[in-house]
């Protein structure tokens, strides 16, 4: 999938489709930009399939942010997935994002580990189960179960080469994917 747009208060939807279920093994894969910080407990969600509600497990697969409590310079980011019907998180801190910067996010499940990077650096957990494949949309720049009226920030920024895997990528694809986008010149090249 090829689309790249500026969202705020926009967002593109991409219907259900078995190409963008979660699989026993899998990965999604995206570009992004922030053109604004968060401040407080805002949390921004730039990629996600939700869950048919918003309940436990919440989301299917998705990218989020968060300021955390170690101060407004320390960012949480997050890749949050379904695994056996519970809400799974694999978390990176990190600094806060610079405005305007391509960020390169990759998650991946394999059955038994699921895994962020941010920036071809990762962070794994262990937990293993069944990915949770719902009959929901994908969402580029906002929550799937949620909207700015609930308090949700959408996505001010760019989104850019989203794919979806039904396998899990490696270590060193996902450092190579990294390491091609900044070749390139994604969304700093005519992306955004």
């Amino acid at each position: 999938m090829a689309d790249s747009r500026t969202v705020g208060t926009d967002y593109v939807t991409v219907a259900d489709h078995a190409n963008i279920r979660a699989t026993s093994s899998f990965s999604i894969e995206c570009w992004t930009t922030f053109h604004t910080l968060l401040s407080g407990t805002d949390q921004v969600c730039w990629l996600n399939k939700g869950y048919t509600s918003h309940t436990a497990p919440y989301y299917e697969y998705g990218f989020f942010a968060s300021p955390t409590s170690l101060g407004a310079s320390t960012y949480a980011y997050d890749f949050n997935l379904d695994v056996g019907g519970s809400f799974t998180v694999v978390e990176v801190i990190g600094p806060q994002f610079v405005l305007d910067t391509p960020y390169h996010f990759v998650g991946t499940y394999d059955g038994a580990t699921a895994t962020i990077y941010v920036n071809g650096v990762g962070t794994s957990i262990s937990v293993s189960g069944a990915a949770g494949a719902f009959a929901t949309p994908l969402y580029f720049g906002r929550y799937a179960n949620v909207g700015p009226t609930t308090g949700a920030p959408w996505h001010n920024g760019n989104i850019s080469d989203v794919a979806v895997y039904h396998r899990a990528l490696t270590s060193a694809e996902v450092l190579q994917n990294y390491k091609i986008g900044l070749r390139e010149g994604v969304l700093a090249g005519g992306y955004g």
